[in-house]
């Protein structure tokens, strides 16, 4: 935690092979990430995006209710960074899934080592998404 952003190492240093086969293996489903707009073009910044298991994004928004800033609480993000309507993209066959180093643009003040956001969610950083690649819908009721 105490390396700056840019110079963290790379997770396979310092996780198991075991581990690391574990933890992607949780996102064999595909993977969704959450925005503040639908995209236009390609997900991600060169570095990666962050993403978590499809199958845990139902609970998430279940468990938020409808409230935005609840979301965020969970995903450990900004407050703010989801906007009033946010949307889901699903990536059902995402490329280059790997775990998170914290070196990837989106990494904030709250990423922790280990694949886990602060609040135990899992994650991990896929290379970007090209158009035709993934599906959005609404997070929540309405559309995106």
């Amino acid at each position: 935690m105490k390396i700056g952003k840019g110079a963290r190492p790379d997770p396979a240093t310092y996780l198991s092979q075991d581990l690391l086969n574990s933890h992607l293996g949780q996102f064999d489903g595909g993977v969704t990430k959450f925005s503040s707009a639908a995209p236009s073009g390609v997900i991600g910044p060169p570095g990666g995006t962050f993403v978590m298991p499809k199958s845990l994004a139902d609970s998430l928004i279940k468990q938020a209710g409808g409230d935005v800033a609840k979301l965020e609480r969970l995903l450990s993000l900004e407050p703010g960074t989801l906007g009033a309507n946010p949307v889901r993209i699903d990536i059902p066959s995402p490329s280059g899934l790997r775990i998170s180093s914290g070196n990837e643009l989106g990494a904030n003040k709250q990423w922790v080592p280990g694949g886990y956001t602060g609040g135990g969610i899992p994650e991990a950083t896929i290379n970007p998404a090209q158009p035709g690649t993934y599906i959005v819908k609404p997070t929540f009721n309405g559309s995106p």
